[in-house]
């Protein structure tokens, strides 16, 4: 088995953040986001997620895999913000 190589389906969180950006159309680089650039994107990518229901075209219900996502792609892209806004838990 070749390890070198990506498994199939596996899409890096930077991927995750270009793709969001592209399609939001926020053309700045990570590091000159503002807060509520950030917290757009990282919605949007939740959005995305299989367990997102939508109610009569109304706001999506964002799941648990969404939330996940979400909360994943916020501390590993953004950790400043992560903490900033008491995303993290200590015990």
């Amino acid at each position: 088995m070749d390890y070198s190589k990506e498994p199939v389906g596996f899409v890096k969180t930077s991927d995750l953040i270009l793709w969001g950006q592209f399609n939001l159309k926020i053309m700045k680089s990570k590091d000159q986001l503002e807060d509520n650039e950030i917290l757009k994107l990282v919605h949007w990518i939740g959005m995305w997620a299989i367990d997102t229901l939508y109610y009569d075209e109304s706001r999506p219900h964002i799941g648990r895999i969404g939330i996940g996502i979400m909360v994943t792609v916020m501390l590993l892209e953004f950790p400043d913000h992560y903490l900033k806004y008491q995303l993290s838990q200590y015990n």
